[in-house]
Parts: structure tokens; C-alpha cells; sequence
């Protein structure tokens, strides 16, 4: 048989097919040998066995024997177990005010009772209205005295000092006109008081209310009526009084 004929023969190409398969199971077992050799050579560690502490000697001198042994250190206590959490307590409703009580009305006062009029007070009444009688006849009986020339509404009988003011309040009437819209009745009510500043010949410098009558009306009608009077000259020992510090009048109509 030559050298190709061999080469086409079947168990050869059958061979060759095989051969990496035998070497791939060849490597496959001997790594599990290798496997189990390697378990089998290590220790077995006993993992239920103590531990043993070893202390090492200090170096120095040896302790007498005839002493007392040591006190050994006690162990530190366990730490204490820690508390339950406390719940917080709710906080308490506030308590509701105490109804105000309404105020009562007060009582009312009681009215004075009426005085009683005493036997001695009614004496005394018809005393006194005996005494006003007699006063009021014996004035009526008695001569009214004045000045010439001083005013028929005047009432004061003095003529040193007052004749002037008399001549003054105569001439502003004479020239005051009332206002229609005063009526009788008002007009009895009705007053007011002017300071009259007066130059040497009685002429009216100036003028200032110090009091009005509270008519508009009437103070405007004694406005006009001072401008308007013819005043006599003061006296001489009366004109520089009369311009500084001037002349007050009580006017009524």
C-alpha cells in the first residue's frame, strides 16, 4: 500500500477527527485531579473553638509572695437599656371665661320730699313784704332829684362825674334808629357796651365793643348812630382820659 493510498484511508481522517476531543478530556480530568489533591493537603479549621488570649510578662522585678494578690479590675457594668420615647402630653383645653355678669340698673334716687314750711319762715315772709311796701311809698312819697340837663331815663341823682356820660348816651339815642326786624319785646333784652375814644371837641376818634348785644341787627344800628351824633366836648379835666383811655357807654334802647 503506497504512501497515498494511506492518506485517503478512512480510519485515517477518522483519527484525526478524534484527536481533539481526546486531548480536551485528557486536560478536563487531570484539573480535577489537581482539584481534589489541593482539598484533601489543606487544614481543617475548627471554627467552634475559643480563641486563646496570650499576655504578654512585664519585665522588671518579681512580686513578694507575702503580699496581698491583686484586686482584679470589675468588669465595666453593661450599658443601661435605653427608655422607651415618653409620649407628649396633649395640652389641656383652655377654660372658658366666666359669663360677665350683666350690671344692674342702678336704683333710682329717691325725690326730695318737699320743705315744710315752719310758723317762723311764713313770719318772716309777711315781714319782709310789709318792709318792701313801706320802702316803695315812701319813695313815691319822696321828690325825685337829677340835673337840668341830665337824660328822664337816668337814674343816678350824682352830677359830678356823670352829667357828661348822661349828654353822651342822650345824643347817640337821638340819632339811633331801631331796626324793624326788632320787635318790642326783644328790644327790652337788647344791650350793649362801646368804649367812645373822644378828641378835645367830642368827635368820635375811634370806638371798640366790649360787649355785643348778640343782634347783629342792633349793633349795627348804634354803629351807624355814633357816627352819625354830635357829641358835646368833655370837660377839660376829662379830655385827655377820654382819648387814652376813653369812654365807656352802656347803651340800651
Amino acid at each position: 500500500m503506497t504512501a497515498s493510498t494511506l492518506a485517503q484511508s478512512p480510519l485515517l481522517a477518522r483519527r484525526d477527527r478524534l484527536w481533539p476531543v481526546v486531548s480536551l478530556s485528557l486536560a478536563v480530568h487531570a484539573a480535577l485531579i489537581a482539584l481534589a489533591t489541593l482539598l484533601n493537603s489543606a487544614p481543617i479549621v475548627n471554627l467552634e473553638q475559643k480563641p486563646i488570649v496570650a499576655k504578654l510578662v512585664r519585665l522588671g522585678e518579681k512580686r513578694p509572695q507575702e503580699l496581698l494578690p491583686r484586686i482584679q479590675a470589675a468588669p465595666p457594668p453593661a450599658a443601661a437599656p435605653e427608655a422607651p420615647p415618653v409620649p407628649a402630653a396633649k395640652p389641656e383645653p383652655a377654660p372658658k371665661p366666666a359669663p360677665v355678669p350683666k350690671a344692674q340698673p342702678a336704683a333710682p334716687a329717691p325725690k326730695p320730699q318737699p320743705a315744710q314750711r315752719t310758723a317762723a319762715s311764713s313770719g318772716g315772709d309777711v315781714l319782709s313784704s310789709v318792709l318792701s311796701r313801706v320802702k316803695r311809698e315812701r319813695a313815691l312819697s319822696e321828690p325825685t332829684y337829677g340835673d337840668p340837663q341830665g337824660d328822664p331815663l337816668g337814674d343816678d341823682s350824682e352830677a359830678a362825674g356823670d352829667q357828661y356820660l348822661a349828654l353822651v348816651e342822650r345824643s347817640l339815642r337821638e340819632s339811633y334808629v331801631l331796626p324793624s326786624t326788632i320787635s318790642d319785646r326783644d328790644r327790652l333784652h337788647l344791650k350793649a357796651t362801646v368804649v367812645l375814644y373822644l378828641d378835645s371837641d367830642g368827635r368820635v376818634l375811634r370806638y371798640a365793643f366790649e360787649s355785643r348785644s348778640g343782634s347783629s341787627a342792633f349793633d349795627a344800628a348804634l354803629e351807624r348812630a355814633i357816627h352819625a351824633a354830635r357829641i358835646p366836648p368833655p370837660p377839660n379835666e376829662l379830655r385827655q382820659r377820654y382819648r387814652n383811655e376813653g369812654l365807656g357807654v352802656l347803651y340800651r334802647p
